[in-house]
């Protein structure tokens, strides 16, 4: 363990010591999940008002990045999901 590294969480919030590795995975998930959808997705940056409107744009992200990946697999050695979509928008 003294090889591996220490990291540090800041919170406002008193949080269990066994509570805090699953806390730090948790968010490192939702920043890895958030990194691909903005490179994949080109989403834009978020600028909204309420958390609703925050929760339902997350929701259509979560459910664009599930259909990119499901297509990119379904077309895996015919062609890039940029020309399957071109494709479909000329016809």
């Amino acid at each position: 363990m003294p090889y591996v590294g220490k990291f540090v969480l800041v919170s406002d919030k008193e949080i269990e010591i066994d509570e805090l590795l699953p806390l730090y995975y948790t968010r490192q998930i939702a920043e890895n999940t958030f990194g691909f959808a903005k490179s994949s997705l080109n989403l834009l940056p978020l600028r909204v008002h309420s958390v609703e409107t925050l929760r339902g744009y997350a929701f259509l992200s979560y459910l664009a990045l599930l259909l990119s990946v499901e297509l990119q697999l379904n077309l895996k050695g015919l062609c890039s999901l940029q020309d399957a979509l071109a494709a479909g928008h000329n016809q």
